[in-house]
């Protein structure tokens, strides 16, 4: 096995409150083909009992490194952190409730190699919450192909018909990347993060080699914002939307931008309406339908989803 002082892959995995998960996870990391690795972990304030978890695995395990936020900070930020503290010469994010197939580190390394891939993603498993399975992430990719800015701004699913865009790849990235000039992702995102840094190396000139086969087990978790949550995170995307936007000389990118910008104001619309409906002001909510009527689809599949759940709850 390669030294720890300089492993293959740095696996970066930002946990907060994750007990039920987070053992799995990092195991699924440990127990790669690729054995040149090693398991950056931040616990991100958790109050459960993940930290006791974090630190017998690490016990058992010198390829895990721990580290820990002074107090919740969000995704973005714990990942920032390991990337900081990472030593391999491929960083590869997992998310503490999903997981590897063992051989994906293997195989995404070999592709990179194949291809001469500096930034790369697979497709995904899509499991409920119970563990049962949903399908594919993608399942209209059937073979490889290069993704360039304007290819993963429009194959965002906030706005086109797919269920899950581009933004929710895992990408493997050569940390050189990332050094020169110096890139992070942005502390202020709790939503979107990944999807706005990987734009931010695409509109460097890097394309993205997306692979057919699923080795990533993504868990699809019901959604936990509170309307008032809602309103700060998306004001938060909205911002650095507003920010690339304007980054961005005119042309194919810059519009796909902008109907991606509509997209979030939309969904920002949908969970005040929401609100108000929760707060039983249905003259409120019809008038914010009535200036923003783009809205009205995501609101009628909340209303959906919703109803769905009444009728047939969640057993166990």
């Amino acid at each position: 096995m390669g030294g720890l002082s300089s492993p293959a892959v740095s696996v970066v995995v930002p946990v907060f409150n994750g007990q039920a998960w987070i053992e799995r996870s990092l195991r699924s990391a440990l127990a790669q083909t690729s054995r040149s690795l090693e398991v950056i972990v931040t616990d991100d304030g958790c109050t459960d009992n993940t930290p006791a978890i974090l630190a017998t695995l690490a016990s058992q395990e010198r390829r895990v490194r721990l580290l820990r936020t002074s107090g919740r900070l969000g995704p973005a930020a714990a990942r920032n952190l390991a990337l900081d503290a990472s030593r391999g010469t491929w960083i590869a994010f997992l998310d503490a409730d999903d997981r590897f197939h063992p051989e994906r580190l293997e195989r995404l390394l070999a592709a990179a190699h194949d291809e001469n891939a500096v930034l790369l993603a697979d497709n995904q498993c899509v499991l409920t919450e119970d563990g049962r399975p949903d399908g594919l992430l993608w399942p209209w990719i059937t073979q490889r192909r290069w993704v360039d800015a304007l290819s993963w701004v429009e194959h965002n699913a906030w706005y086109g018909a797919a269920r899950f865009g581009y933004g929710y790849a895992k990408v493997m990235v050569r940390r050189e990347l990332l050094e020169s000039p110096r890139l992070r992702m942005r502390p202020e995102l709790q939503l979107m993060e990944d999807y706005h840094f990987v734009l931010a190396l695409l509109r460097r000139g890097h394309e993205l080699l997306l692979l057919p086969e699923p080795m990533y087990d993504y868990t699809l978790r019901a959604g936990s914002m509170t309307h008032a949550t809602a309103e700060t995170v998306l004001g938060a995307v909205l911002s650095v939307g507003e920010e690339v936007m304007h980054e961005v000389e005119p042309g194919p990118l810059q519009a796909a931008l902008k109907r991606q910008q509509a997209s979030v104001e939309w969904r920002a619309v949908r969970f005040q309406v929401l609100g108000r409906l929760k707060a039983r002001d249905l003259p409120g909510a019809m008038r914010l339908l009535a200036h923003e009527p783009a809205a009205l689809p995501y609101v009628l599949q909340s209303l959906g989803q919703a109803l769905a759940r009444r009728m047939h709850p969640r057993r166990g």
